[in-house]
Formats: C-alpha cells, sequence, structure tokens
C-alpha cells in the first residue's frame, strides 16, 4: 500500500509539473541554423568504382612531387607539429595525410596575406617556380598498361575493333602524330593519350573559336614537347585520377590560398569537408550510398603505396592504419588544415558572419590540443573588437543595399582563374557578326533586322574623356532609319527563376502570388483551369502532357498554361518547357531550394502552431534557380556536346567576362557562392568529386555573369521604396497577431521572386535622360516577354540608348549597382543616394508584328506570338541587375548592423503591447498570474521599479 501511495504521489507530481517540463524556451533562446537546408540525397549520384591500384600510385605520385617542395621550404626551421613528449613523439604518424600543408599554413596563421603581400609569399616558396616534366613524373611508372582504358567502350589494347585505320583515323582527330608507327605503337600512343588527359574543354567552333590540340585539354600529361607540369596541375590531376581522397583537395585548397584564389580554396576546403565527415560522422557515413567506403578505399590505398617508398614514417602510418580506428586515425589533421583555410579565406574575402560561424565550427565539435585551438581563438581575439570599432567610427551614412547583401563578403572580379583560358574575345569582328546573326538575322522576323551589334569604345571611368584611356565594348544599333514608336527588339526568357514565397497565414502577396501563373509564360491561369488539372493529376505527373509535368505531383507544385485552343502543331507552355530549359530538374523535390532562399516556417516552441523563425534570403541565395536553369540546360546539352562547360553555353558565352570587370567586385557567401551550387550539382546526379567541368571557378564564372545580367520580373520592385530594410522578424507572438491581416508578412519577403536572363536585352546600353532614344518594358501578352521601341526617330548608324531605371539623373551609387561601373552616358549625375523619379515613357500604339522565338540557341522552338503590348507600368526603378555594384566592404557592413539593431529594439518596445494578449507556453517570455499577463524580467522588458537589465554587448 505504501509503495501504491508513493506512486500515486509521484504521478500527481509529475503532472503539476509537467506543463512546466513542455514549456519551451522563450523566443531567440534557441540560435538558427547557420546555413540553409541541404537536399536530402541518397542515391541521386552515381559514385566512381573504387580507385585501382594503377590510378593510386599515379595519384600518389602527382600529389607527393610538390608536396615534398612544400615540406623542403620548411627545412632547418622548427616545425609546427615537432613532438614535445613521446606521446606526442607516438602520435606523428596520424599527420601524414597533411603534415607539409598544415605545418606550412600555421607558419602564418592568423591573418591571410593581402594583395600586396601574397606575390612575394608566394615567390618566397620558390614553388611558383617549380615544375615538373613528363619523365620526372612518370619515369618508373613507364610501361604500365594493366589499367583497361576504353574508347568508344571497346579496350585500346586489346580489342579487335581498333585497326590500323581506326587507330590512325582517331589519333589524327586528337591531333597526334601516327605517321610511320605500327598498330601496337598506335595502340599505346592512343593509350597514353586517353590515359593522361584530363578535363576536355568545350568546342566552341560554331563561333568561330578553334581550340588547337594544346587548348582542348585542360592538363595533358605527354612525352617530348618540353612541357612542364605546375603545382596546381599536379594536383587536380591527383584529383581526377582520385577524387575521393580529401588529402589531394586540401592540399590543393592551400594551392589556391597561397595564389590568393580564396573563393577557390573554400570550394576545396569545403568538398575535402564534405567526404572526411562522411568517415567521421556516423549519422553521414550511410546517407549516400557507396560513399563510406569508396572514401574508406581511396586514403587507404594512399597510405598503401606510400608505404612502398620503404620510408620508416610510412610504415608507421601503415601499423596506424591496421589499428582499430583505421582511416579515422588520419583524419584529425586533415579537418584541422582544411577549416584553417577555410576560414582565413572567408577572412580575406570580409565574409565577416560566415567566417564567425565557421571560426567556431570545429572547436565546438572536437577537443584539440591548445597549439591547434589557440590560431582559432588568436584570430577572432584579433579580428572581432579592433576591426569592428574602426567600421562603425568609418560608416557614417547607408547606403542603398538591400538586405541580401548585409552578410556578404567581397570578391574582385577582373582577375582570370588558373584554368579559365583567354581565347574568347567579345571585340573579335568575327565573333561580333556572329553574335549579331545569332540574335538578330538568324531569327528570320523582318522586325529584328532593324538592328546589329557592332563595337565602340567607352572611356574608363565615368569622367575620363581622353581618347587614349579608352575600352572596348559592345552596343545594338541601328541598321536602317527607325521611325518613332516601332518595335524593335522582343525576347523571351533563356533562364527563369521563380521563387515561392513562405506563408504562415493568408494568401500569397498580391500579383505574383495571388493566382497560379504558368511556369514558363508567368500568366495567370484561370480557376477552372485548375479544377480541371485536379481532375487530370495523375495523367499530368507522368511527364509528357501537353499541359504538364512530373512537378506538379511535387510539395511545390508547377503548372503551365492551358493547352485547350492551340492550333494544329503550336506548341503548349509545357511542351516549351521541355524542350528548351526543363530536363533533369522535372520531378525532383526542390522545396529544401525555396527554403535556402525565404523565410522559414517552424513550429517549433510554439506548441505545434507555426511561425516565420528565420529568412535565409540574408545568405545572398537569390540566384540559385537561374543557377539550377544553367546546370540543367548544360547538362542536357551534353547529349550533343559532350564536353560542353556550364559558363559557355550560348547564352554566356555571349555575356561579359573577366576582361570587363577590372573595376568591379561580386559579394560572396558560403551559402551561395559554394553550398548551395554544389547541392544543386549533386541534386542533379552530378558527381562533384569526380566531375570537374564544374569545378569552383566554373561555379563562380556562372554567378559573375548571372549577377551582373540578371532581370527582375517582380512589380514590387518597380516602385520607388527604399532598396534596403530590415528583416529581422518579430516574435512568433507578435506573429500570430498578425492572423488576420496576413499582408503584415510582406515586408519579410524576399526581394528578388523572380529573376530572368535575356542575352539580347543585355547587350543594349544605359544612357540617362534625353540622351536616350528607346524605351523597354514587360509584355502584356506575355507577361515575362521584354519589348524595346524606339521613343524618337533613330537613324541608320546610330546606337539604341534606354534607361535601366527611372529619373532623368538617377544617382550615381544607383547607376553603379545596376550598371555593375559608373555610368559613362556623359548626362550630369548627382550621388544623393535617393532614386529620382519620372512619368513612365510613352506607351507605342499597339502593334502586332510577328515576334521572334525565345532568344538561346538557334535551333530551338517556343511558344506562338502574341500580340506585342508593352505594359505602362512596367519600368522598373529598382535594380534590373541585382548587386551589380561592389559587395558590402568592412567600412559599410557594421553601420547597417547598428541600424538593424535600433530597429529591432524600437520594433520590440511597439510590439511589446501586442504581446500582452499571447497564451501562456508561446515561448515570448510570458506568463500568467491571476489571470493577468506577468512581464518577465527580460533584457527587452526592465523591471517596473525603473531599474535595467545590465545590457551585455552585442553579439554579431
Amino acid at each position: 500500500m505504501a509503495a501504491m501511495a508513493a506512486m500515486e504521489a509521484e504521478a500527481r507530481l509529475y503532472e503539476q509539473r509537467k506543463p512546466l517540463y513542455e514549456r519551451p524556451p522563450p523566443s531567440g533562446v534557441i540560435k538558427r541554423a547557420p546555413f540553409p537546408p541541404a537536399p536530402d540525397l541518397h542515391d541521386e549520384v552515381t559514385f566512381a568504382p573504387h580507385v585501382c591500384r594503377d590510378d593510386a600510385k599515379l595519384a600518389y605520385r602527382l600529389w607527393s612531387l610538390p608536396d615534398q617542395e612544400l615540406g623542403a621550404t620548411m627545412d632547418g626551421q622548427a616545425r609546427f607539429l615537432d613532438p614535445v613528449s613521446a606521446e606526442e613523439k607516438a602520435a606523428m604518424p596520424m599527420h601524414a595525410l597533411a603534415k607539409n600543408v598544415y605545418e606550412h599554413l600555421m607558419r602564418d596563421n592568423l591573418m591571410p596575406p593581402t594583395d600586396g603581400e601574397w606575390e612575394a609569399k608566394w615567390r618566397a616558396t620558390g614553388l611558383d617556380q617549380k615544375s615538373w616534366s613528363y619523365g620526372e613524373i612518370l619515369d618508373d611508372l613507364r610501361g604500365d598498361t594493366t589499367k583497361a582504358i576504353l574508347v568508344h567502350e571497346h579496350d585500346v589494347l586489346t580489342s579487335t575493333y581498333w585497326t590500323v585505320i581506326q587507330l590512325r583515323e582517331e589519333l589524327e582527330r586528337r591531333g597526334v602524330p601516327s605517321r610511320g608507327l605500327n598498330s601496337r605503337e598506335l595502340r599505346e600512343r592512343l593509350y597514353y593519350h586517353e590515359r593522361y588527359s584530363f578535363l576536355r574543354r568545350s568546342d566552341l567552333s560554331h563561333w568561330g573559336i578553334t581550340r588547337g590540340t594544346g587548348a582542348k585539354y585542360t592538363v595533358r600529361l605527354e612525352d617530348g614537347n618540353n612541357k612542364r607540369y605546375n603545382c596546381l596541375e599536379m594536383y587536380t590531376c591527383a584529383i581526377v585520377l582520385s577524387p575521393y581522397n580529401p588529402t589531394y583537395w586540401v592540399s590543393r585548397a592551400y594551392c589556391h590560398y597561397q595564389q590568393a584564389f580564396y573563393d577557390l580554396a573554400i570550394g576545396d576546403a569545403y568538398r575535402a569537408q564534405l567526404l572526411y565527415e562522411v568517415l567521421f560522422d556516423p549519422l553521414l557515413r550511410n546517407r549516400q550510398s557507396k560513399l563510406y567506403t569508396t572514401i574508406w578505399h581511396a586514403i587507404e590505398e594512399h597510405i598503401t603505396v606510400a608505404a612502398r617508398r620503404n620510408h620508416v614514417s610510412d610504415f608507421d602510418a601503415v601499423e596506424m592504419l591496421r589499428k582499430g580506428n583505421g582511416v579515422n586515425s588520419f583524419i584529425p589533421t586533415l579537418r584541422k588544415a582544411a577549416q584553417n583555410i577555410m576560414n582565413l579565406s572567408l577572412l580575406a574575402l570580409q565574409g565577416w558572419n560566415d567566417y564567425e560561424i565557421m571560426e567556431n565550427n570545429l572547436r565546438q565539435k572536437t577537443i584539440m590540443p591548445s597549439r591547434d585551438s589557440e590560431p582559432f581563438t588568436n584570430r577572432l581575439l584579433i579580428v572581432k573588437q579592433p576591426c569592428l570599432e574602426d567600421i562603425r567610427e568609418r560608416k557614417k551614412k547607408p547606403g542603398p543595399f538591400l538586405f541580401h547583401e548585409t552578410n556578404s563578403g567581397s570578391i574582385p572580379g577582373g582577375r582570370r582563374y588558373p584554368f579559365e583560358l583567354d581565347d574568347k574575345s567579345r571585340y573579335n569582328d568575327e565573333f561580333v557578326d556572329r553574335l549579331s546573326q545569332y540574335l538578330f538575322a538568324q531569327n528570320q522576323r523582318p522586325t529584328w533586322t532593324s538592328c546589329k551589334i557592332d563595337k565602340r569604345m567607352f572611356p574608363d571611368d565615368a569622367t575620363g574623356t581622353d581618347d587614349q584611356h579608352q575600352k572596348p565594348g559592345l552596343g545594338v544599333f541601328a541598321a536602317e532609319d527607325i521611325p518613332s514608336q516601332d518595335l524593335i527588339f522582343a525576347e523571351e526568357p533563356s533562364m527563369r527563376g521563380h521563387l515561392s514565397c513562405s506563408r504562415v497565414y493568408g494568401k500569397e502577396p498580391p500579383f505574383e502570388y495571388g493566382d497560379k501563373r504558368c511556369e514558363n509564360c508567368r500568366e495567370v491561369i484561370p480557376l477552372d483551369t485548375l479544377n480541371r488539372y485536379d481532375q487530370i493529376h495523375d495523367q499530368l505527373a507522368e511527364g509528357s502532357h501537353p499541359e504538364g509535368c512530373k512537378c506538379i505531383g511535387t510539395d511545390m507544385a508547377v503548372y503551365y498554361c492551358s493547352a485547350q485552343g492551340l492550333a494544329d502543331g503550336q506548341l503548349s507552355c509545357a511542351q516549351i518547357a521541355r524542350q528548351l530549359y526543363h530536363f533533369g530538374a522535372c520531378g525532383k523535390d526542390w522545396g529544401w531550394l525555396h527554403d535556402a532562399m525565404r523565410p522559414c516556417p517552424s513550429a517549433y516552441l510554439t506548441n505545434g502552431e507555426p511561425h516565420l523563425s528565420h529568412s535565409n534570403e540574408d545568405h545572398g541565395t537569390l540566384l540559385s534557380f537561374l543557377l539550377r536553369e544553367v546546370f540543367d540546360i548544360t547538362l542536357h546539352r551534353r547529349e550533343q556536346n559532350p564536353h560542353l562547360m556550364a559558363h559557355e553555353i550560348d547564352e554566356l558565352l555571349v555575356l561579359e567576362d573577366h576582361h570587363d570587370w577590372d573595376s568591379i567586385s561580386f559579394p560572396f557567401t558560403l551559402a551561395a557562392n559554394i553550398q548551395v551550387p554544389f547541392d544543386i550539382l549533386m541534386e542533379l546526379g552530378v558527381d562533384i568529386f569526380r566531375d570537374l567541368s564544374f569545378d569552383t571557378w566554373v561555379i563562380q564564372t556562372v554567378l559573375r555573369k548571372l549577377l551582373v545580367n540578371a532581370l527582375p520580373w517582380d512589380r514590387s520592385l518597380r516602385g520607388l521604396g527604399k532598396p534596403y530594410r530590415d528583416k529581422k522578424l518579430p516574435s512568433p507572438g507578435v506573429q500570430h497577431g498578425w492572423r488576420e491581416d496576413a499582408t503584415k508578412f510582406d515586408p519579410y519577403d524576399p526581394d528578388f521572386r523572380n529573376l530572368y536572363l535575356f542575352p539580347g536585352l543585355s547587350i543594349f546600353n544605359h544612357a540617362c535622360g534625353n540622351r536616350t532614344n528607346a524605351a523597354w518594358a514587360y509584355d502584356r501578352q506575355i507577361p515575362n516577354r521584354v519589348m524595346v521601341w524606339a521613343t524618337k526617330n533613330i537613324k541608320q548608324g546610330e546606337e539604341i540608348l534606354f534607361s535601366y531605371l527611372e529619373g532623368p539623373n538617377p544617382p550615381v551609387r544607383s547607376l553603379t549597382r545596376i550598371l555593375g561601373k559608373p555610368c559613362v552616358c556623359g548626362a550630369d549625375h548627382h550621388d544623393d543616394g535617393t532614386y529620382a523619379s519620372r512619368e513612365p515613357p510613352p506607351v507605342p500604339p499597339p502593334v502586332n508584328p510577328t515576334l521572334g522565338p525565345r532568344i538561346t540557341a538557334p535551333r530551338s522552338r517556343t511558344k506562338a506570338a502574341k500580340a506585342a503590348v508593352p505594359t505602362k507600368t512596367t519600368v522598373p526603378t529598382k535594380a534590373v541587375n541585382p548587386t551589380k555594384a561592389k559587395a558590402l566592404t568592412i567600412n559599410e557592413m557594421l553601420n547597417i548592423e547598428e541600424q538593424r539593431r535600433s530597429s529591432e529594439h524600437r520594433r520590440n518596445r511597439e510590439s511589446r503591447g501586442e504581446e500582452r494578449n499571447i497564451p501562456q507556453g508561446d515561448g515570448t517570455g510570458e506568463e500568467r498570474d491571476n489571470g493577468q499577463a506577468k512581464r518577465k524580467r527580460t533584457k527587452e522588458n526592465p523591471p517596473a521599479g525603473g531599474g535595467r537589465p545590465r545590457r551585455k554587448a552585442a553579439r554579431r
């Protein structure tokens, strides 16, 4: 009985205390996720088979030669990892994979080299001049033909398919001499050419760009041509041969870091991190099929091959490999090296938010000796206070920056990447002629023959007038006299990026999201059509229906216009999408990508009632859907052009490159530039470790082209509102009070919800005020089609100019954001930091020309044309190209941060009245006493006696 009574008493006590146990913590106690969500991948990527012993031997040779040179630069000097105890001496073999990289990096681990320092430091190592010949690399590996090499699915050395004639024809196509060789010698030459040629480049012969034998491959190991290979080429070849060994990724990351390619260093270190975290984190080992064993085998082969050098340290590494922890014994040093490279690179790019997150990342996961943890701690002490205080003093006024730019770092755009060829010139006469034919003449529409593309000269800056200080550019000129009000050009988007907003209550915002719109043309889909789609949902989800695709069955359903009423042979919007741009992305769940760009709903802390917990817009991921389109189109076109690279597809090839970006800096965040692009590629089935045609430098080049040329469609960007808004979300209790008026969520929506790429429109140059002779707008009939028409009589040979934003004298900073450089039209500009206004441009009378197809590849087919009537109110007044100007610098960033803090405090004070009637348990820091709301003493709510809690220093 006593036991029963005790149990009942315990149950009653539990019931009394249950509300206290189950009550969530106050809002703001639990931090938001540091980075956007990643897709839940399993078998989307087909990883390569385990590395064979022959490839492991060659990869080790290619890696070890520059790695030994790196170690030799520290001869006679104290080493960071020199053991000071017997225990440390016994643990020395665990550093085998990254010893030289880690020790060399730790010699100067507090601050990255500046623009004026890195070259001197790189030359001081002697590695800038160090290179290796074919014989030095493969001297003792000659004659090793045990690995089977297939060309056209036939073994080069054994298949009867390869006759002497076939061999000579194949070698001639590759530009390899074959005269005077017998069958055995021809087979061996083709074998070595195929095995030792890495990373084939795009075929751009249709643009008149001929790449000779030496330019067809990024790296090709060949004998007899006096060719020598530098450190970066050696590391890259090792990665191609053994892509799942994080050792090679860390070494190449440090090589990029030494040469101040900090974005490339972060990309390599990030991929190394993905690999070794699969080994170290039990929760990741089985997430992706076969990846865990592939990584383990690659490292094991590396250590085994190294032991064949008969060096004592290598034998010790094998003995450590055979112990219980196996390969994982060697991961800690790799982790520390990669983390330091990434942190220092983020510091160099001034990505302060990402830097602070990553600086604490490894310290929170592992326990390290003090010598290893001190660099992380010391960097934070050096950077945090003096640097930020200096920023606060220097920054006085906020610039017209958007919310997504506030956390971005900055990287210069004028420097060519190491493997980027410099054989394309947009100002070559032949290229300009082909470009004009491609955009205008080949469309076989008489309307477009009234203009042509030609070269022109621009001053280096807005004030330059000296003819000797000019640089070339392109412009669109009248090929004949064009009367005022005549339609000059119309274009449908080549790339589409449609983002769906998050809504907790109520409908989506008006115009863009109040009604379902077609994914192809953005026409509103009538309600009766949507009801009919619900009835034939299964048929649409099959993927071949003219009115839909597999995406209608996903969480983020996609809709297209009805096919009813179309003429025979006329393509529906769904068919156009499947032919032009909607390929591998069809049917996949892209909800995670939407969440990576918008406010995220959460039901935690609020008894299951949803609220917006945070916004991932501040990661700068606004270009992610356009980037997905580029990747998807590239993969599809590789069926015809197997080696096509993403930055060289037709739509992007015609746009600016590093030659035009000398004075431009681009924004950089770890999420937008590294994490999300790699996640998109893996969702599309790309092996980001093996397929280096999607290497980091290719991704950055694509993002820069998109950033400079992307055009927004959102009506919210066509007003005169301020470009920067504080989007700190209010507490869950305040959001719950907005149930009846969902429009209160509108200020927290992403700024850019619909972005497009128009290659043809991007060629037109800007002019201010009365210097324009044309105007542009979105079409009424096809909502996302742009149109250009004459506002004055334009004479033959005169350049066609229009303004990309409103105002007769737009401010300089606004123009710089849109154009990516100072305006050089010659008009007077002011710099008051505001947007000028004017009446919309005159609307031409309705015309019905036979409009050309969507301007992409010459072989494209599109939807039949509709009446071309520009919309009167659709001239954007905000960034036509989002953030073409320099990314936020350190002296601009904290002023915005201070304004955000003051705005947050002001909003908190205003919202306290709304929180008084919040029910118990909603996580807002309130409790009830005798039915009345009782305020807790918190930082925002001081005691009633007039005292105020001590305010802690603000943390970023």
